[in-house]
């Protein structure tokens, strides 16, 4: 059985059960047990965003907010993983504006982008083929970055 759904009401920042001040907490928490455990490389903001709440500004915002006010100011030295919206499956949007050029010089460099395929998610055959190929043909590479950002 799959999680999650996009009426669950824990997908988007601000749904029904998703507190973004709760989500705060918890990963400030989890930055701090991370500074303990050195073998602890990265924390991610928030798996498989999803439904009808997605927008990019709040995206952005919460984004902005988990980055800078939360992971990086309790904890510099971590890698921070930031996922698409739609299951992971859209980080389009990232071409047009980075979240790297919203960042301070200090943390660009720890940001990591999180993409998804499943079987369900039109990528599949893109995923036989490049399997199939054993490379990633320019063609099929500029598929996936239109896709990803």
């Amino acid at each position: 059985m799959w999680c999650c759904s996009d009426s669950d009401g824990n997908g988007f920042w601000n749904d029904k059960y998703f507190d973004p001040i709760e989500w705060e907490n918890g990963l400030r928490l989890m930055s701090l047990i991370a500074r303990q455990k050195h073998h602890i490389v990265a924390i991610s903001l928030r798996n498989e965003l999803r439904g009808s709440g997605q927008n990019l500004p709040d995206w952005y915002k919460y984004v902005l907010i988990g980055v800078i006010d939360t992971i990086h100011q309790t904890n510099p030295d971590i890698l921070i993983v930031i996922s698409g919206l739609n299951y992971d499956l859209d980080l389009s949007f990232i071409r047009y504006t980075p979240v790297q050029d919203l960042l301070p010089e200090l943390i660009k460099s720890k940001i990591v982008y999180e993409g998804h395929w499943y079987s369900w998610s039109n990528v599949q055959k893109c995923r036989m083929e490049l399997r199939m190929l054993g490379v990633i043909s320019r063609q099929k590479m500029k598929n996936i970055l239109r896709r990803y950002g």
